[in-house]
């Protein structure tokens, strides 16, 4: 277990998992298109939603725990 800085987790857990959500998210997404279930642009859309999501959140936490001591 780590036993460093916990208060860092959730934003290092983001960051993390970051690139394999992009390449998941675009997979699936460029699926859909192939199929034409959704267009190209509604496409571009989700996937643009779901990383400013994920990078919002990295600065919700780090903001959040910025002031918080170490436990």
């Amino acid at each position: 277990m780590i036993t460093g800085d916990k208060k860092w987790l959730k934003v290092l857990a983001l960051a993390l998992s970051l690139p394999s959500t992009i390449f998941a998210c675009a997979f699936g997404i460029w699926r859909l298109v192939e199929n034409e279930i959704i267009s190209r642009g509604v496409g571009i859309t989700i996937l643009l939603a779901i990383v400013i999501n994920t990078l919002v959140w990295m600065v919700v936490y780090a903001l959040k725990n910025r002031g918080k001591d170490q436990s």
